[in-house]
């Protein structure tokens, strides 16, 4: 008897999987052409990005200054664009995994060195404009291949500190040279 209601049990859930699939099979599916690159780009002017409001028109305030408040304008003029700049040149060989402009903030994706044995990251950070030695972060990961897998070697501070001195020279340089001209 228990064999039979299985049965039962089973014809009718094929049944309405049947009459389901059926029914789906007659609606026309277009795909939307709209990618998410084009999404983006409609929402960005030239060098920015657009920020959306919680509300409908444009008297909305913006996410960004509801989370920031009066600092989000303070923030916009602490990335300088051509320090920026330098720190994106210096790391151009190496893989980005994040770069953020308006904050200041670039990471880099791991990238071996020494025939595959070690791998760095780096994560830079754009303090404020004023080019001295607070005014950017640089961090340097460092791990290495055992055989099997990678090892933490944590942060080599050293060559950090050169790249953080090659990207404030760059700048400093660039920097006098617009002053001048």
């Amino acid at each position: 008897m228990n064999i039979i209601k299985q049965k039962k049990r089973f014809f009718f859930a094929f049944l309405i999987a049947s009459l389901l699939f059926q029914a789906c099979s007659q609606v026309d599916v277009v795909p939307n052409k709209t990618t998410h690159e084009d999404i983006v780009k409609d929402n960005m002017k030239p060098g920015q990005a657009k920020w959306t409001t919680i509300f409908d028109d444009d008297r909305g305030i913006s996410l960004r200054d509801m989370v920031l408040g009066d600092d989000a304008k303070s923030l916009e003029m602490t990335v300088d664009s051509l320090t920026f700049n330098v720190v994106l040149d210096k790391l151009s060989f190496m893989p980005l995994a994040s770069v953020d402009s308006a904050s200041g903030i670039v990471i880099t994706d791991w990238y071996a060195v020494e025939e595959n044995e070690l791998r760095i990251k780096i994560n830079v950070r754009l303090l404020d404009s004023e080019l001295t030695d607070n005014s950017i972060s640089v961090q340097m990961f460092t791990q290495r291949f055992d055989g099997s897998k990678w090892v933490d070697q944590g942060l080599d501070t050293e060559k950090a500190n050169k790249i953080k001195e090659s990207i404030l020279s760059e700048a400093r340089s660039l920097k006098t040279a617009i002053d001048l001209s």
